[in-house]
């Protein structure tokens, strides 16, 4: 049974190489810039075991004329981001289904039911999912002879799904200068390649989730510029609550596509499942303490166009309004039952009141 298992994972980790070595040809420039970014950055693709980290890379095409056209480009750039992070997300929860890596192996096998029958499927994989705390590292984007590509790098370990779990149960908290270190860290980023989330970890080890807004900004009027900073805004607001529940939203799709006969079928397309994905929308949900953070122009390295790129993040304080004296110290209520206080603000439409999730 061991040798068996043994030659099972031989073969995957053969099969992934080729798949890499298979996905490599001349107009992956993207691709490559990110592995550089990643090596710059300090880590390495795929599983660093010295330093018990993950880090897996994916990447979205698109074939086009030209970039050149200020908003629809810059649409079907943030849908081809979007792809190309699930698609690194993807690649990790495959490696951990396939793969142990010592006490620190994270099991992604959770769920019951159809999503556990059908687990192989990539369908299966996102349905029964329990990852958390994953983000995106570094992303880049290049366009040569009609094609466009996306490629992104996703960074996931024990330490970031533990500080994720805190931040839920209310162990963590801000760094009182978080929001100097986060000025002096937007000063080393490209924010030209940025898009959808990403995460700023402080000094603490507090995660803070930054929604990304972007616009074309070759404007020519005053009024042109006030609908771009709304656009801007909007935009930056609704990929902040992408990011915070573009995995469970993710997770419930996934186990919709699970349950039907579409995903038994073997013309299952697994490109349509990403697309659909990747379009997923977070409809009605309104955060309180969302908080306008940055906004620059920049511009864009294969249009030349000015972009304006907006952030949006969440006041930590809003997310411990109760438990912001106590410095993590657990509450009791009237039963004498301890209770966390913690969790984000969301406005319930039926209800007309924020309410704690």
């Amino acid at each position: 049974m061991i040798a068996s298992c043994v030659c099972v994972q031989r073969v995957f980790s053969l099969a992934v190489v080729i798949f890499c070595m298979l996905q490599l040809n001349a107009n992956d420039d993207a691709e490559k810039i990110v592995r550089e970014n990643v090596a710059r950055l300090g880590y390495k693709v795929g599983f660093n075991r010295d330093r018990k980290e993950f880090v897996f890379i994916g990447r979205a095409l698109f074939e086009m004329n030209s970039p050149e056209k200020g908003n629809s480009f810059l649409h079907y750039r943030d849908w081809r981001f979007k792809l190309a992070e699930l698609k690194a997300k993807a690649a990790l929860i495959r490696y951990l289904r396939h793969t142990q890596v010592g006490e620190e192996y994270v099991s992604s096998n959770a769920g019951s039911g159809k999503c556990t029958r059908k687990i192989e499927s990539l369908a299966g994989m996102f349905a029964a999912n329990s990852l958390s705390g994953w983000h995106v590292l570094t992303s880049a984007e290049s366009y040569q002879d009609g094609l466009y590509v996306a490629a992104v790098a996703v960074v996931w370990s024990p330490t970031l799904e533990a500080a994720a779990r805190r931040i839920r149960e209310g162990r963590i908290f801000a760094a009182d200068t978080y929001r100097s270190e986060l000025k002096e860290w937007l000063k080393d980023q490209n924010l030209k390649t940025w898009s959808g989330c990403r995460v700023f970890v402080d000094s603490n080890g507090f995660p803070h989730l930054l929604g990304v807004g972007i616009g074309d900004a070759e404007t020519k009027s005053p009024l042109e510029e006030k609908a771009l900073q709304m656009k801007c805004d909007l935009w930056a607001r609704k990929n902040l609550l992408l990011g915070l529940f573009g995995d469970s939203e993710c997770q419930r799709f996934a186990r919709t596509v699970v349950s039907t006969e579409s995903a038994d079928s073997k013309g299952f397309d697994s490109e349509s499942f990403f697309k659909s994905m990747a379009s997923i929308e977070v409809k009605g949900r309104t955060v309180d303490g969302m908080t306008f953070v940055h906004e620059c122009i920049v511009p864009n390295d294969l249009t030349g166009r000015k972009m304006l790129i907006v952030l949006y993040g969440i006041e930590p304080s809003k997310l411990y309004r109760e438990m912001q004296a106590e410095q993590g110290k657990e509450l009791e209520d009237e039963d004498g039952k301890q209770r966390q206080s913690s969790g984000v603000m969301i406005w319930n439409p039926n209800t007309g009141k924020f309410e704690k999730r």
